[in-house]
């Protein structure tokens, strides 16, 4: 997946689609596979350590909100009632918002490597 990663990025700037993408992708990471394996995998790990702290602390927020008891039976899925509903819909809007918000970061930390490859190549 990290020789494919800046296909989509080909195919966006460059317009090549399918295999040419695919092989420019894997042309640009060729010889530089464990430092871009490790400026991929290391922002990811923490962009997901602090997407769950946000998630996290606006849950419980949310369980404040809520009132006492509605948090637990929200975050068990396994036994779902019909009385927790909103505050179900309440976290999954939580979670779609925040990723709305976090996720561009991550995408934009993914261009500038693709960038900072391309200088370099």
């Amino acid at each position: 997946s990290i020789i494919f990663l800046f296909a989509r990025m080909y195919l966006i700037e460059e317009d090549r689609r399918g295999t040419q993408a695919l092989a420019a992708s894997a042309e640009l990471v060729k010889g530089r596979f464990w430092p871009t394996f490790w400026r991929v995998v290391i922002p990811g790990i923490i962009f997901t350590i602090f997407l769950l702290i946000v998630m996290d602390i606006l849950t419980r927020i949310l369980g404040v909100i809520a009132g006492p008891g509605k948090i637990d039976s929200m975050l068990n899925l396994s036994a779902p009632t019909t009385g927790n509903a909103l505050a179900m819909s309440g976290w999954y809007l939580i979670q779609g918002v925040v990723s709305m918000l976090l996720v561009p970061l991550f995408v934009t930390w993914q261009v500038k490597l693709f960038r900072a490859l391309q200088e370099t190549r």
